[in-house]
């Protein structure tokens, strides 16, 4: 699983036939883990731990990704995640440790 989702991070697998949204929550919760500091200097998130739904709302807030009724369109937010990070605006990134074990 871990593989296939770092596949799809990247853009090996098309994602029209994922979920993006879950995608971008799984990536966040991996920033949150191994890049912190990004997520405070990109987004605005002071905590790593926040559930991953809620770093998805925050996002879309401050990048202005709404629908009507002023409600937070977070599959909006989460494509504009996986750009910032397939565009490298994040920085570099590495998805993988040496020696870490897959699943």
């Amino acid at each position: 699983q871990r593989v296939g989702l770092r596949l799809a991070l990247i853009g090996s697998i098309k994602d029209e036939i994922l979920n993006t949204t879950e995608m971008a929550m799984e990536f966040l919760l991996f920033l949150g883990n191994a890049y912190p500091d990004l997520l405070k200097e990109r987004y605005d998130i002071d905590d790593p731990a926040l559930k991953a739904e809620m770093m998805l709302e925050k996002i879309g807030d401050l990048r202005g990704c709404l629908k009507k009724g002023n409600q937070v369109d977070v599959d909006k937010a989460a494509l504009l995640v996986l750009e910032d990070f397939r565009s490298a605006k994040l920085g570099r990134i590495s998805l993988e440790k040496p020696g870490e074990e897959e699943d």
